[in-house]
């Protein structure tokens, strides 16, 4: 799925903020936030991190940023508790949209109906999808497709719903540098689809430009091709 949440490699956002903090939370409300995800998930409003990732990326791109990371987490959550049928969206929009002023700032308008509405046919689609690539296995994959050294390309395209490719790792060729054995594919797990597990591996990128330099990504076997 592409959308504002893949900003690797895109120009425009400035300097990445390394600077250390004190305390990992800005406000209160943000522990509470954090406190609140493991709550949630034991409720049963998702089932794994891959779903409540692509859940993430569904929030509307113009609240992406106003909201920052934990009221990211905050509308993500909101919009699997009413996917899960955990809450409606009338006690959801019954709740107060600032806490106390003491409190912090708060995202002003989190609220998971500015978040993309689930896609029970983009599901269908990846599942489709994923059946055309022979990504559903009857039997259990034993054997890495690719070895070290190896040269590869990965594929062009994602798959619709959730990928762990990033944009700008696609269509680049690169090589094998290790294989780090069999790992549950996100982007099944995060639309609650069990095919096989993929093997992982880690891919050095050919650089475009000699001031590039080199990019390591961690690929799953279905994001590749022989070159």
């Amino acid at each position: 799925m592409d959308g504002i949440h893949d900003l690797g490699g895109k120009p425009g956002y400035g300097v990445v903020d390394q600077t250390s903090k004190a305390h990992p939370f800005e406000a209160p409300w943000e522990g509470r936030v954090f406190a609140m995800l493991n709550l949630v998930a034991r409720a049963g409003a998702y089932r794994n991190t891959d779903e409540f990732r692509h859940a993430i990326e569904r929030i509307a791109e113009g609240h992406y940023f106003d909201h920052g990371y934990f009221g990211r987490w905050l509308s993500a959550m909101e919009l699997l508790l009413l996917e899960s049928g955990l809450v409606s969206s009338n006690e959801l929009n019954d709740l107060p949209l600032r806490p106390s002023v003491d409190d912090g700032d708060s995202p002003s308008t989190a609220r998971a109906a500015q978040a993309k509405p689930a896609d029970h046919e983009g599901q269908a689609a990846t599942l489709s999808a994923m059946k055309d690539q022979d990504l559903i296995q009857s039997e259990p994959i034993t054997t890495p497709k690719y070895r070290i050294n190896q040269s590869i390309r990965t594929i062009s395209h994602a798959l619709p719903g959730h990928t762990r490719l990033p944009e700008f790792g696609r269509d680049r060729e690169g090589t094998i540098v290790d294989c780090h054995g069999l790992w549950t594919f996100p982007d099944a797990s995060a639309h609650q689809l069990d095919p096989a597990q993929q093997f992982l591996y880690t891919v050095r990128l050919t650089p475009f430009a000699n001031d590039e330099g080199i990019i390591h990504l961690d690929l799953f076997e279905a994001y590749l091709e022989a070159n």
